[in-house]
């Protein structure tokens, strides 16, 4: 029986220090304990099939918030293959992991959120990842028969690890995307939502009180769009050349309006880019740039349409027609 508790103690803190945002560096020495005796394989297979349903583990820092500088535990070397834990709190939360078969389950999904100008990635309990782009907010709620997760604004990536039996579903307003292995985008603002697949086949669904539910299968390389009422499911388009290179800090955009990239370069950073004349929103904007330095956009808005750059007061940079702006609505 000491034995048992003492592997599970063990099986418990290799699942929690694997969990963690850095927690592959120790892969390989997790493998060499796992594949040293079949009771810690069967020990460890036992706490993740625990842990997957676990609310307190789901929640925990050591999962989702907190990178760690160094480990919280170490190998001692007068007893080899045993964990030493290095706080009481790391502590309780393995024992948490491992009693949590025994306590009732809670439905209340779990919610991250990126600030403004941040991105992050988050691990999902079965491996999937979740790409968080500038002021998102995502509900996560995981159990034995579903992942649902609920896009409540903001834009994120989704990397699907499959599962056939438990299919992964992600909701923005009344938009649904149902996957199983693949990579796909999905952006939530209050125009409506859209779904953009990169790999992989998924089924898109809108629902409305009005209008009959609307249902497309995406390939890769096309993309769809709802507006905010559900009135209307877009037909499938190629996706745009720069759509997805928001994962990599840069704003692409291929013939887009200079008012949507002005409010898409905004949503990055508190310097805000005006449009100091109305009839700027109808230039088209096709190029890459940074998302977090205005001042770079703004100069070379200003090189590509003839425009005017001037700073206000409070910081916010203007962007002004001159007498060569309208003879020039296309750039990039």
């Amino acid at each position: 029986m000491a034995d048992d508790r003492r592997l599970q103690r063990e099986a418990a803190a290799w699942l929690a220090r694997l969990q963690a945002p850095d927690g592959e560096r120790d892969r390989a020495r997790f493998e060499a304990w796992r594949n040293a005796d079949p009771a810690h394989a069967a020990a460890f297979a036992r706490v993740e099939r625990h842990w997957q349903d676990s609310t307190i583990m789901a929640r925990s820092s050591l999962r989702y918030r907190v990178p760690l500088t160094r480990p919280w535990w170490h190998i001692g070397a007068s007893t080899p293959g045993r964990l030493a834990f290095g706080s009481a709190a790391a502590m309780a939360l393995v024992v948490a992991a491992w009693s949590v078969s025994h306590a009732p389950r809670v439905a209340e999904p779990e919610r991250i959120a990126s600030a403004v100008g941040q991105r992050r990635t988050i691990r999902l309990p079965d491996g999937s990842r979740v790409m968080l782009d500038t002021d998102s907010t995502l509900a996560i709620h995981y159990s034995p028969e579903a992942r649902q997760l609920v896009l409540e604004q903001g834009r994120a990536r989704f990397l699907v690890a499959h599962d056939q039996r438990r299919p992964f579903t992600v909701t923005a307003g009344a938009m649904t995307v149902v996957a199983h292995g693949t990579i796909f985008d999905v952006d939530m603002r209050p125009s409506g939502a859209g779904v953009t697949l990169i790999q992989g086949i998924v089924e898109v669904t809108a629902r409305s009180t009005r209008w009959p539910e609307q249902r497309i299968r995406l390939t890769a390389g096309k993309q769809v769009s709802a507006t905010a009422d559900m009135t209307r499911l877009s037909a499938p388009r190629t996706v745009p050349a720069g759509t997805t290179a928001w994962t990599s800090g840069m704003l692409g955009f291929d013939a887009a309006p200079l008012d949507r990239v002005v409010a898409e370069a905004n949503s990055y950073t508190a310097t805000r880019l005006v449009l100091a004349d109305p009839s700027l929103a109808r230039l088209r904007v096709t190029g890459a740039f940074p998302a977090e330095k205005p001042q770079d956009l703004a100069a070379s808005l200003a090189r590509m349409f003839a425009l005017r750059v001037e700073t206000r007061a409070d910081g916010a940079i203007l962007l002004l027609p001159t007498a060569s702006t309208s003879r020039a609505p296309q750039g990039g």
